[in-house]
């Protein structure tokens, strides 16, 4: 097996995915950054803006850029950690709730309609891929804590 392909492959996949299960782009408001850091908040609410920087790959004074937008827009607001006043925390509100589950909802219905020639054996053959990869990157992350 040669190892140095799997760039490749994940690289040229990632476009492939897109393209075929979501057709056009999902309908939204926000610029995709924006967007893409609002659905980190809602998957893990509460956390320091630093958690989410790191987790993005995003600079600090980008992160607060995009943040203070997201405040602006009314979707985020800035808290205090318990423990330490110093940590900025983000949390969700409803209008930043709302936009999620609308981007979710449209992006889900997209690759409903995109999936619906598959048979039952590909819609599990997918699955079952989808699900290997998964405890992969799970198996990935684990060693990297190590």
């Amino acid at each position: 097996m040669n190892r140095e392909l799997l760039p490749e492959y994940i690289f040229g996949f990632m476009p492939i995915l897109r393209r075929k299960l979501i057709k056009g782009h999902p309908t939204c408001e926000l610029p995709k950054q924006q967007m893409n850091v609002l659905i980190h908040i809602s998957l893990n609410d509460g956390q320091p803006m630093n958690h989410y920087s790191q987790k993005m790959s995003i600079s600090k004074p980008n992160m607060t850029k995009v943040v203070n937008g997201l405040i602006e827009g009314g979707y985020v607001t800035r808290g205090k950690d318990k423990k330490d006043r110093r940590i900025i925390t983000l949390h969700m509100t409803e209008a930043g709730r709302g936009i999620v589950t609308e981007h979710w909802n449209d992006m889900k219905a997209q690759i409903m309609a995109s999936t619906q020639k598959l048979s039952d054996d590909e819609m599990q053959a997918l699955f079952d891929s989808f699900e290997t990869i998964k405890e992969i990157f799970e198996k990935l992350d684990e060693k990297r804590e190590e």
